[in-house]
């Protein structure tokens, strides 16, 4: 028997015993709840994403709600993810370096010195570190037979849906996710070697405009992850609205950024009261918000290589009003942490479940 067969032997004997719950439940619930079987979205999880990471300790939460009138049931996976391919091995960066070759001599260290320093942080923060991520499933509740495992006909995954949690709720087929396909980063590496030098031209124009402040992204990502499911400061009794600009805001503004009341990116002065319009807004309608503000004052700039995307940047809902923060990237995978209806920590981002736009900082 294979490890990976054998693997997946084990999970599906044991998955259907742990699991927490973040609702009150009776005892009967409980005890059907407890033989939910996990392992489909489980063998998902392993077969998208073993060739890239050592994927260990997986644990369980579920909890009801409603998507068009209809009751579901919401599945967490949380898993601990260690990189355990180098980074120099990917094929974007075999891209890039490839890239490098044809440019001249000036250019080629310029470019040459970014793409080391890109490898140094993915090493630095991603290779060999163990990371507890969060994977957001969900399945009708009409699905589930009375012992609780999912009916289906032809695949298991039939029934399952990944779960996006903005303001509203998005569910995608989790039979139509698509795994991970390194192969195609090299000629997006390829093609990224072309537009490195112009953003290293903007980068030093927009550091000297607005005064070379300082923005250490790190502590951003490590301050959102810290208070991932601290208590939402909105909606309050006086503002109306999601808490998920004001969380991004409030990174933001631990990683140096610092408050501009002229601006209106600025903190409530108390609890729960009215903030700056452009730090409790996300900018998705045009009436201010945290995405303009900081690309309007030289912090951040749309980005279009998610390759490119690491701790510390902006993702922003384009079919909604929503913002989070990129608390993860080693140039394959994504993952993000939020306020908002529902809070989460280092979320997989999967680019087929959700329709986004990317800021990186300059």
């Amino acid at each position: 028997m294979n490890k990976k067969l054998r693997l997946v032997t084990i999970l599906s004997l044991v998955l259907v015993m742990i699991f927490t719950t973040v609702q009150a439940i009776s005892a009967d619930e409980i005890e059907r709840r407890e033989e939910i079987d996990f392992s489909p979205i489980v063998n998902q999880i392993i077969n998208d994403y073993e060739d890239l990471y050592k994927l260990e300790n997986f644990e369980f939460e579920t909890f009801s709600f409603k998507y068009n009138n209809e009751d579901y049931t919401g599945i967490n996976v949380y898993v601990d993810m260690t990189l355990i391919k180098h980074p120099k091995d990917f094929e974007y960066f075999k891209g890039l370096k490839d890239g490098v070759e044809k440019l001249d001599n000036i250019e080629k260290m310029e470019i040459e010195k970014d793409i080391n320093a890109r490898l140094e942080e993915i090493e630095k923060e991603c290779y060999g570190v163990r990371d507890r991520s969060t994977f957001t499933y969900a399945v009708k509740t009409s699905d589930l037979s009375n012992k609780y495992t999912v009916k289906y006909s032809m695949n298991p995954l039939d029934k399952f849906y990944y779960r996006v949690d903005a303001d509203e709720v998005t569910l995608y087929s989790a039979n139509n996710l698509v795994k991970p396909n390194t192969e195609k980063d090299y000629n997006n590496g390829l093609m990224e070697t072309k537009n490195m030098l112009e953003k290293l031209q903007v980068q030093k124009i927009k550091s000297i405009s607005r005064r070379r402040t300082y923005y250490d992204r790190i502590a951003a990502r490590n301050w959102a992850l810290d208070n991932a499911y601290s208590e939402q400061e909105f909606p309050s009794s006086e503002v109306n609205g999601s808490d998920c600009a004001n969380f991004v805001s409030k990174a933001l503004n631990e990683g140096g950024i610092p408050e501009d009341r002229s601006g209106d990116w600025y903190r409530a002065s108390h609890w729960g009261g009215w903030p700056g319009i452009n730090w409790f807004r996300t900018g998705h309608n045009n009436n201010g918000g945290v995405v303009p503000y900081m690309v309007d004052n030289g912090y951040f700039y749309r980005e279009r290589d998610e390759s490119s995307i690491s701790a510390g940047c902006i993702m922003n809902w384009l079919d909604t009003s929503h913002v989070a923060l990129v608390t993860y990237g080693d140039s394959v995978t994504i993952k993000y942490t939020e306020h908002g209806r529902r809070a989460s920590r280092n979320t997989v981002y999967r680019p087929d479940s959700i329709n986004v736009s990317f800021y990186n900082y300059y």
